[in-house]
């Protein structure tokens, strides 16, 4: 299995969500999250590119259904790097300072 790393403020915005939510909806955003994880790992190259974003590296993104947060990651040498948990309704490319 590849190897998966996320940035600081990634992680934060992940645990922001979980807190917002009440529990058992909570549970469910979790297990929800490490499938679609698993999924990028399965496939790195298989999600959606970020349409606007043209810079290396490639940046890509998985919705995590029924939620509207969205996976923003890259794949660079055998590791998938998660750069953010995106809300739909936040600014698009507000992450970009995290690829430097």
């Amino acid at each position: 299995m590849k190897q998966w790393t996320e940035h600081p403020k990634a992680r934060e915005e992940f645990l922001a969500e979980v807190d917002r939510l009440p529990v058992d909806i909570a549970e469910d955003f979790i297990e929800r999250t490490e499938k679609s994880v698993l999924d990028i790992l399965s496939q790195p190259h298989g999600w959606p590119k970020v349409h606007y974003w043209v810079e290396p590296p490639t940046v890509r993104w998985r919705a995590i259904k029924p939620f509207r947060i969205r996976i923003v990651y890259y794949y660079h040498e055998s590791e998938v790097r998660v750069i953010a948990y995106a809300h739909e309704a936040r600014k698009p490319g507000y992450w970009r300072d995290r690829l430097t």
